[in-house]
């Protein structure tokens, strides 16, 4: 494609931007950086806070689908743009197409996308940029049947307009329809839609009728047609009006109406999706249009988008994120189509919204297609505590033997050991002695008898002394080890509690509130 204006003037505005905020630290680059290496296993996301590892999404896990949960101020928009950053510089390139209703998202894509001379692949949506705008042409004929392309359109405004069924409004869902089908048939835009409805004779009306196959809406304008006489307007406004009144809310917008009036220079969604291109859609309402105009036109976009993908045959089928913040606004049965089967036809969904009545308000299929099919979930917090508890069941894992508490008690144990026991001697014995002996002896003849002495033969006598004295000294030492036994206090578990599943639950719940 060739450069637009909203592209040159990107390069020269928001490029600047874009470097002062790198010079100066500011935003997304100094608050996140991507790192110098990235995982070849996965998309980055930042590092785990206990122990600072690299945190990634696998490819696999990115192609599951992702709901993206959090309160306003989170930081959803923010991680949006860090996927899309690594998205984008793949080097399988896939397609990129990124709705934001803000447009605080859509411009800082842009200017990555300028910041880094990605030109050739980006295509901007943009009903703000006033000298330049792209065509969107919902009425351009797909390979879908006519009836079921008629109708998704009609699903999607009724949708868009905070309608559950026509049930109450039958004839302008009659109106509606024959409207959109004629238009399809005819090629035209949806600009001339106040042409059909038109309740004065029109030339383009009575071009379109013979164009139109369906007998039954063939009939309605063929009637509508013939009305003649002077009640013919009011007969005719009677019948169409609320459906007039309705795409003309749409259409009073000029510059909505302009993009939407083009036939030649209009986005092809079926090359975004198999040439790798990144598609950039502003839907910021504020000061041009207004909330339901902004969902209606995203939700005609998603329709087109959504056709895309399922007309594309197998080996032409290169791998497509659709990126939607605040996707509850554009919610439609065609997102619950690719929600179910989008991954077998390359398409892969990135929803981000705040809390999950949104979703449930709107369609409970859509609901509770997201929470099933959407497998990869990121919970920024900032929840209800009913959303907390649901998603806290989604994404959390519980070990049920996680220690909650336990008590001790003290004890005393008695420990056996051995001590070394020494013991030493020492003696020193003195004695001194004296000694005094003395004797005396008599020899008696043998010739006495029993009357008579004896004689005496010989005598004698002797006496002795004598003095001792003397000392002595003696020294032994031994060692022996014999068994000791003393006490230890210690600690003992007395009892264990556990973490319950509904404690789990509740401090997991706790954490997203």
């Amino acid at each position: 494609m060739k450069k637009t204006h909203a592209l040159k003037k990107a390069l020269s505005k928001d490029r600047a931007h874009f470097r002062a905020a790198i010079q100066k630290g500011k935003g997304w680059v100094n608050a996140v950086r991507e790192p110098s290496k990235p995982k070849p296993n996965g998309v980055f996301i930042g590092r785990r806070l206990d122990t600072k590892e690299v945190a990634t999404i696998s490819p696999e896990h990115l192609q599951t689908h992702m709901q993206i949960i959090g309160a306003t101020g989170v930081g959803k928009s923010k991680f949006l743009e860090a996927l899309a950053r690594q998205i984008i510089k793949a080097k399988s390139q896939p397609s990129l197409i990124v709705l934001d209703p803000h447009g605080d998202l859509y411009h800082d894509i842009l200017a990555y996308c300028v910041a880094h001379k990605i030109r050739d692949r980006l295509v901007i949506l943009d009903p703000h940029e006033r000298q330049f705008r792209t065509g969107f042409n919902p009425m351009r004929r797909d390979q879908r049947s006519i009836t079921y392309q008629s109708v998704m359109m009609l699903e999607g405004i009724k949708k868009c307009w905070g309608q559950e069924t026509f049930h109450q409004t039958p004839r302008m869902a009659r109106w509606l329809y024959n409207t959109i089908r004629s238009l399809v048939e005819a090629e035209l835009t949806l600009a001339e839609a106040t042409d059909l409805l038109d309740p004065h004779d029109n030339p383009v009306r009575n071009a379109v009728i013979p164009l139109v196959t369906d007998p039954i809406v063939k009939r309605d304008w063929q009637w509508y047609t013939s009305l003649t006489g002077p009640h013919a307007k009011n007969l005719r406004e009677e019948r169409t009006e609320s459906a007039w009144n309705r795409i003309q809310m749409f259409l009073k917008f000029p510059e909505i109406a302009q993009m939407l009036s083009q036939q030649r220079r209009v986005i092809a969604f079926d090359e975004i999706l198999s040439e790798g291109k990144i598609l950039l859609v502003n839907l910021k309402h504020a000061g041009l249009m207004s909330r339901d105009e902004s969902s209606l036109l995203g939700t005609l976009i998603i329709n087109d988008i959504v056709a895309a993908a399922f007309q594309r045959d197998p080996d032409e089928r290169r791998r497509c994120y659709l990126m939607i913040d605040e996707f509850q606004n554009f919610v439609t049965k065609d997102l619950c189509a690719i929600l179910d089967g989008g991954r077998k036809f390359g398409l892969h969904l990135i929803l981000a919204h705040q809390h999950l009545a949104q979703l449930k308000q709107r369609d409970e299929e859509v609901y509770y297609s997201t929470l099933t099919n959407a497998r990869t979930k990121v919970v920024f917090g900032g929840l209800s505590t009913d959303d907390a508890e649901l998603m806290a069941k989604k994404v959390m894992r519980f070990n049920l033997m996680e220690v909650k508490q336990e008590l001790y008690r003290t004890v005393f144990r008695p420990v056996e050991s051995t001590r070394t026991i020494t013991s030493d001697s020492e003696g020193e014995v003195t004695h001194e002695g004296v000694m005094n002996a003395f004797g005396s002896g008599t020899v008696y003849s043998p010739d006495g008898g029993l009357f008579f002495d004896p004689e005496v033969r010989s005598s004698s006598e002797f006496d002795s002394s004598g003095e001792s004295s003397g000392s002595g000294h003696s020294y032994s030492s031994s060692t022996v080890e014999a068994p000791f036994y003393e006490y230890h206090e210690e600690q003992e578990l007395a009892s264990r509690e556990f973490w319950r599943l509904d404690e789990h639950l509740y401090r997991a719940t706790m954490q997203l509130v």
